[in-house]
């Protein structure tokens, strides 16, 4: 299973931009070659070599095929939870070292690589172990990656990895440092049931300024010219809800707050299925990139446009700074002088151009709790997981 560092866009929900470091890892979990592995708790040393050689600690905890990874590279603590052959899901969630509690949280389809026995013994920590190869496709047709290399004990043990670069002159991985076999408690290898409630991640962070003449509250409604796709927008300053909906039945959602660095979506597209969610970091050398990155709204300088009686504005809501607005949109926006969106142009997930207009249009006043995630796109049992406290 992988997550790798790259950015998700939710289509016309906006990017969201969090990311996972892999560093030296060939996994988020450890590889299992046989699903009767013993449960165990293992210590293990993080070797990174890009530029200073650098290690960290890991420590894995595994009972029946479920597994906690936690790796502390700081200023940053990651947590990565997941079942190798059951679930094919992984959970993986980061704080830095100033912070109380996780501010990243990242759910999405795991994918398991190919491996292959290269028959290769060695000796690590005590334990014997054979080198296995792990060989994940790259985005190119048949274009393949370097493989990971993971030594397994006898008895199924993850105890060393490692990271091939370039024609092998520096090696990223890990290594064991302690092993422990015996019990550990199913409670150990669950996520806590607050990365899954939206209480956790969107608690306002302190009192906010009163709204802005152009940020009016709002309830608006937009479908494509063909009726197929429809978005509802709703804001309850400062949060903002986008809940898009196709005829497939993929789902794009995703709420956020327009003043700080905090927000849950998830997307449901074709093959890919994630939760993200995120809470500002009090430590500024955290180095994830923000939930929604908001650029300066840069006047398109188009005509000016009318939709449902009312004058409306375009701007580039997410300019290039190597770029003229209007060339080359990522998303574009047709706006009331008091903020409400009447149209509304963007690329959806295959990078196709689609445009929006408004069915239904107002202004009232919003409850917070219209913007809380529907329970049935959150619910852990759903992206495969048994909570604890």
């Amino acid at each position: 299973m992988k997550i790798r560092v790259a950015a998700l866009v939710f289509g016309l929900a906006g990017g969201a931009g969090l990311f996972a470091a892999g560093g030296g890892r060939a996994d988020d979990i450890p590889f299992f070659a046989t699903r009767d592995v013993p449960d165990y708790r293992a210590s293990m040393v993080i070797r990174e070599t890009w530029g200073e050689v650098k290690t960290f600690t890991r420590t894995v905890l595994h009972h029946r095929g479920w597994t906690k990874v936690e790796e502390v590279k700081t200023p940053v603590t990651t947590v990565a939870y997941g079942n190798y052959f059951d679930n094919p899901f992984l959970l993986w969630i980061a704080k830095s070292e100033d912070d109380e509690d996780f501010a990243t949280a990242i759910v999405e389809k795991a994918s398991p690589q190919e491996a292959r026995d290269t028959g290769v013994v060695r000796i690590a920590a005590g334990e014997v172990c054979r080198w296995w190869e792990l060989i994940e496709k790259a985005a190119v047709k048949d274009q393949l990656h370097p493989p990971w290399r993971t030594c397994v004990s006898r008895d199924g043990i993850e105890i060393a990895t490692s990271q091939p670069f370039g024609e092998m002159t520096a090696m990223d991985g890990t290594n064991l440092v302690r092993l422990e076999r015996g019990p550990v408690a199913e409670s150990d290898v669950r996520p806590p049931k607050r990365i899954f409630e939206p209480a956790f991640w969107l608690k306002p962070r302190r009192d906010y300024p009163e709204r802005p003449a152009d940020r009016v509250d709002f309830d608006v409604r937009m479908k494509t010219a063909d009726g197929q796709t429809y978005i509802r927008l709703l804001r309850h300053y400062p949060w903002r809800l986008e809940d898009r909906r196709g005829p497939d039945g993929a789902v794009q959602f995703k709420v956020w707050n327009e003043l700080e660095d905090q927000g849950m979506a998830v997307s449901t597209i074709d093959d890919l299925h994630r939760f993200e969610a995120r809470r500002s970091p009090r430590a500024s050398s955290y180095p994830y990139t923000a939930f929604d990155k908001t650029f300066e709204r840069v006047d398109m300088k188009l005509p000016a446009s009318s939709h449902r009686g009312e004058k409306c504005t375009w701007f580039d809501l997410k300019p290039d700074i190597l770029r003229p607005a209007v060339k080359n949109v990522i998303r574009a926006e047709c706006v009331t002088p008091d903020g409400i969106p009447l149209k509304l142009i963007g690329r959806d997930s295959s990078g196709a151009i689609e445009t929006f207009a408004a069915v239904e249009a107002k202004r009232r006043s919003v409850d917070f709790g219209e913007m809380i995630p529907p329970r049935e796109l959150i619910d852990p049992s759903l992206w495969g997981f048994t909570v604890g406290d």
